[in-house]
């Protein structure tokens, strides 16, 4: 990501475009530790790379304060390797904003078409999908609206739903198991 921020910000300037901010929900510096993650060598590629300064680091952000945060972004990245869900891609689809996701199973299986996706690892494809909605507001605002639309499927009511269609599934299963036996 900070790879990509730096190629995207060379060459917006390059072509006098607009300025890009990266906003981290999360600090790196120097020997401090996140979870269980040292964040100094981050740190150091901020300086090295030159985009300290077009970076912001907000450090931890309440469950309150998330929906105004995605809806000051022009774009929410996803660039994890290794995810569980992916509750950021839907709180940023419910939020109406477009997302940019690393190739991986699980953001295709949450963001399905609502989204771009750039090779693991890929920070000229990142930089590349991140232009792309910067500079296209039709493509932005597709993406926005399909992420609207994927996100509702992902709402508590539904997952109850089928979870309770899947155990009296089961039920009814074990039931007839137990009658042939």
């Amino acid at each position: 990501l900070l790879r990509a921020v730096a190629i995207l910000h060379a060459r917006r300037q390059e072509f006098r475009l607009p300025p890009v901010e990266l906003i981290l929900t999360t600090r790196l510096a120097a020997g401090l530790k996140f979870h269980r993650y040292d964040t100094t060598q981050s740190a150091n590629l901020l300086d090295q790379l030159g985009i300290r300064p077009i970076t912001t680091m907000l450090g931890s952000v309440s469950h309150q304060e998330l929906p105004h945060l995605y809806g000051l972004a022009d774009v929410v990245i996803c660039p994890s390797y290794a995810e569980s869900f992916g509750h950021p891609m839907v709180e940023a689809m419910a939020c109406g904003r477009p997302i940019v996701a690393a190739d991986r199973n699980v953001h295709r299986e949450v963001c399905g078409s609502a989204a771009l996706y750039f090779s693991t690892f890929d920070p000229e494809q990142l930089a590349f999908r991140i232009s792309q909605i910067l500079d296209d507001d039709s493509l932005a605002h597709r993406l926005a609206d399909q992420g609207r639309e994927r996100a509702r499927s992902f709402r508590w009511p539904n997952h109850f739903t089928r979870l309770t269609e899947l155990i009296d599934q089961s039920l009814a299963l074990s039931k007839r198991i137990e009658s042939h036996a």
